[in-house]
């Protein structure tokens, strides 16, 4: 992904967490970026999001065979729009594509 097409994604994904934010607690909806890609990069990205203060859990690697898995990282309510940039930017770091799921 080219970085004006990161930029361009990560402003629509950031809108889309700050309309959640403005949400009361029984409309809250809750934010996950799916990342995808070689089994290794995957484990390097998990491991750096687990280094975060505070950390960032990925869920368990889900095989997709060929060499590649797929890992759901839980994004916090109070994630910044800076925040998600930074992360989506060190997905796209390892070799990882990745998908904003927001779930209502």
């Amino acid at each position: 992904m080219r970085p004006r097409n990161l930029f361009i994604f990560a402003s629509a994904a950031s809108a889309a967490l700050v309309g959640c934010s403005a949400n009361d607690d029984a409309n809250a909806r809750v934010a996950t970026l799916v990342v995808e890609g070689p089994q290794d990069s995957l484990e390097r990205f998990a491991n750096l999001q687990g280094s975060r203060r505070p950390a960032l859990s990925v869920s368990e690697f889900t095989d997709l065979g060929e060499g590649r898995s797929e890992g759901a990282v839980a994004l916090p309510k109070d994630f910044s729009d800076n925040d998600l940039v930074h992360t989506t930017r060190e997905a796209v770091a390892a070799g990882l594509s990745y998908e904003l799921v927001i779930v209502r």
